[in-house]
């Protein structure tokens, strides 16, 4: 069963799988906040999302797992796909970067 709304925007109804929602989720949310693994699971109804995640490196795209505060939480996010330009690669992995020192420093 794939879910209607994901952090309060409607997922495309052409969206069949949870391959394809967990893309298309990793892509419309890449600017915004990082995806944790509870909203793979509870908010999306994907528990077995780690797989899918692993295809879509396999795949090119380049998606970065970071440590939550909290034991055992991570969060992910797309630094780039197979069909971004070198110029938005490098501005993601900027943002990869500084994402990164934020985290660290919390």
């Amino acid at each position: 069963m794939i879910v209607k709304s994901f952090r309060g925007k409607k997922i495309p109804k052409t969206i069949r799988s949870k391959s394809q929602l967990i893309r298309y989720v990793l892509e419309s949310e890449r600017y915004n906040d990082p995806i944790s693994n509870g909203e793979f699971v509870f908010d999306l109804r994907c528990t077995r999302f780690g797989g899918v995640l692993h295809d879509l490196r396999q795949e090119g795209y380049d998606i970065v797992t970071l440590p939550a505060k909290e034991k055992g939480h991570f969060l992910y996010y797309l630094v780039s796909t197979p069909a971004d330009s070198r110029q938005i690669r490098s501005k993601s992995k900027a943002r990869s970067r500084k994402l990164q020192k934020q985290l660290q420093a919390n």
